[in-house]
């Protein structure tokens, strides 16, 4: 969709796209992205206490880490502040490094 937004006959049929249809489109995506991620927990053993707490711990927890604190995160470059704070702001990737770690 990117690629056919540059063309301009289909960036501007794609703009027709009433925002409520698009919003149903992106509900319908994120329900079969996570349906199709958790349907790899059934290769995980959930009698174990450590598994399920991970799991919830991973699925559940959304820190606002710079809520208030903008700036906090300073490396020196300009570009890789703004790409860590992007990523520390982002529930999937603090969900998926709790689950990590």
């Amino acid at each position: 969709m990117m690629i056919f937004a540059v063309l301009g006959k289909y960036g501007a049929f794609l703009n027709t796209i009433p925002e409520p249809i698009i919003g149903g489109i992106i509900c319908v995506m994120f329900a079969m992205i996570t349906g199709a991620g958790l349907s790899n927990v059934q290769f995980i053993d959930l009698h174990s206490s450590i598994n399920i707490f991970i799991l919830g711990l991973s699925l559940f927890i959304y820190p606002k880490l710079f809520n208030g604190h903008q700036g906090a995160i300073d490396v020196g470059n300009d570009v890789a502040n703004q790409l860590i704070t992007v990523l520390l702001d982002t529930s999937v990737f603090v969900g998926g490094l709790i689950a990590f770690v």
